[in-house]
């Protein structure tokens, strides 16, 4: 699990939502809504973005898949924009990353979702800087769902921002067009 953000501020509320509008109980993983005075109210003439960023009651919907534990502590674990979904479950790849950047082969990895047309779903692919015995190590350590049926693909680097997130879209798109690239040839 990351480690913590910290708690809310003074005149802050929180709320940890599930897909449906329910809140989640403490120490479940789901999307973080916030309002209060600091939390921005609009997007500058864009009534649109406003709209599907903000739920009915003013919260703000942050797109970040957190837990908050017992003592009131978020833990920011992923993007929902970055889950994978499959078969049903929503995995996040920033957990699969933190396990394979345990194997002491793997400098640097970066998990993302790719489309498999046989099984009609998307499977998690990792991008890493080694394989084979990534792969067999990693397996042993997951669920069923986790497993890396997409495969292991070599990378010479995992595509940074300047703040240092990796940016897992972009990876995705060199890997992407680079599976169509072979699979003409």
């Amino acid at each position: 699990m990351s480690e913590t953000v910290g708690k809310l501020l003074l005149n802050m509320q929180a709320r940890v939502v599930s897909a449906e509008g329910l809140d989640v109980p403490t120490g479940e993983q789901d999307e973080l809504w916030l309002k209060g005075a600091t939390v921005f109210s609009c997007y500058l003439n864009d009534p649109k973005s406003t709209s599907e960023c903000f739920s009915a009651d003013g919260f703000f919907m942050t797109g970040d898949i957190v837990v908050k534990d017992s003592d009131g502590y978020f833990n920011i674990l992923d993007r929902i924009k970055e889950l994978i979904k499959y078969k049903g479950f929503q995995v996040a790849p920033a957990e699969l990353e933190g396990i394979l950047m345990c194997h002491p082969l793997a400098a640097d990895v970066c998990v993302i979702g790719v489309d498999d047309e046989r099984q009609a779903t998307q499977v998690p692919m990792a991008c890493v800087i080694s394989l084979d015995a990534i792969k067999r190590w990693y397996d042993a350590k997951v669920s069923n769902a986790k497993r890396l049926r997409g495969g292991i693909v070599m990378v010479d680097e995992i595509p940074k921002s300047a703040a240092g997130k990796t940016l897992h879209r972009v990876l995705e798109e060199c890997v992407l067009a680079s599976i169509k690239l072979k699979a003409k040839l």
